[in-house]
Order: structure tokens, then sequence, then C-alpha cells
């Protein structure tokens, strides 16, 4: 299980904030889009009061009579899995026209900063788009309850290639129309036997054919 390294995740955030006293500090911003806390400057059964702390204030801060956040949790109660100890302690989701940096600033908010448009700015928002188009596909619907490991699956599926028994995700055979093959067809997963053999065979024929991968 691959574990954070203190010494190497500490070694990114001095370059942006010089002078950083590192062995007095409790937290600092992750990537724009979370707070890590540094576990060996707490004192014992300080860890989840601080977190709580942080968390009340992230989502009181105001600009001008505007929430930042739009959202602030614990990263357990967003993310799941064994990588979970990679991500900060606490992550967020500015409100909309807020950006968060961890590069340093002699002002909490800059004017100019807070009323540009923010083009490529993805830490906005969590939430991704899912479109689906085709012949099978049913006109209008709507998934609301889509993740992200649902596609691997998906596209397994409608290449007619066996689904790996350890593969994380669904079909998503709502996507469909009834009357399609694709929604009446079974959905098959590898035996551990077999595992691999089946994606071979079409990454092979896809080569032969001289189509791109």
């Amino acid at each position: 299980m691959l574990k954070r390294s203190a010494p190497a995740e500490k070694g990114v955030a001095p370059r942006l904030v010089p002078g950083m006293d590192w062995g007095r500090s409790k937290a600092y911003e992750s990537g724009s889009w979370g707070i890590t806390i540094i576990r060996e400057n707490l004192k014992k059964g300080e860890y989840e009061k601080l977190r709580s702390e942080l968390i009340n204030k992230l989502q009181k801060l105001k600009y001008k009579g505007e929430f930042v956040m739009r959202e602030v949790k614990r990263k357990e109660e967003v993310f799941k899995g064994e990588f979970l100890d990679l991500i900060p302690d606490i992550v967020f989701t500015p409100n909309k026209g807020f950006s968060a940096t961890s590069f340093p600033s002699g002002k909490t908010f800059k004017k100019a900063e807070r009323k540009k448009n923010l083009q490529g700015d993805h830490f906005a928002c969590r939430e991704g788009v899912f479109i689906a188009y085709g012949s099978d596909i049913k006109a209008g619907g709507e998934v609301k309850e889509a993740e992200l490991v649902y596609i691997a699956p998906l596209v397994l599926h409608m290449l007619k290639v066996p689904i790996p028994p350890d593969m994380d995700g669904k079909v998503l055979k709502e996507i469909f129309k009834k009357e399609s093959e694709l929604a009446k067809r079974k959905v098959k997963y590898q035996s551990e036997k077999g595992r691999g053999t089946e994606m071979e065979k079409l990454l092979i024929k896809r080569k032969i054919k001289g189509l791109r991968i």
C-alpha cells in the first residue's frame, strides 16, 4: 500500500511558501483543493479537534458578504479506498468566482482575481459530466449517480470484452434503449483462468487493422 511520505510531501510546500517553519506549523493548503494536517506536530488527541476547527472556520469564511466555500468536508466523507492516506485531511470546493492557491500573497483576497473569469479552473466543482451518444443510446436520458469508475466496465461491455472480476464500477445499462442489443446483452465477466486474454486479442486485432489505440 502506497503511503504518504512526509519528507517528500513537505519538500513541495516550502518552495511555495518560503520561510515556513515546519517544526511549528500544524497545517498547510495542499494542491488548491484541500488542507493537509501535519500530525507529527500535534499533541495526542489534537488531530480531530484541529480538523473540526478548520472546517468550521472555512465553512463560515466570507468575502464581501459571499461565502467563499461551497463545500468543506473530511476526506473520508468524499473519498474511499486504499490510497485515502494520500488525500488532504480536509477537502473543499470553492463557490463560483473563488479559487484557492498555494502561492503566497500579501492579501487574503485580491480584487482583480475575484472579478476575472477563472478559465480552465476545475477546482470549483467536484462533479464531472457524463455524455453518451449513438444509435443504441436512449435519447434525453439522465444518469443521476454515475461515477468515474463506471466508464471502464461500460466501454468493455460495449466492445464485447469480458470485464475483469476485480474491476471497480458497474455497467450503466440504463443509458441504452430497451430494444437495443447492448441493453439485452448479459454483462460478462472474465474467469480468473482466462483473465486478460480477451482484451489482448482485441488490442492485437486493432493493431493489425492499423487503428490507433
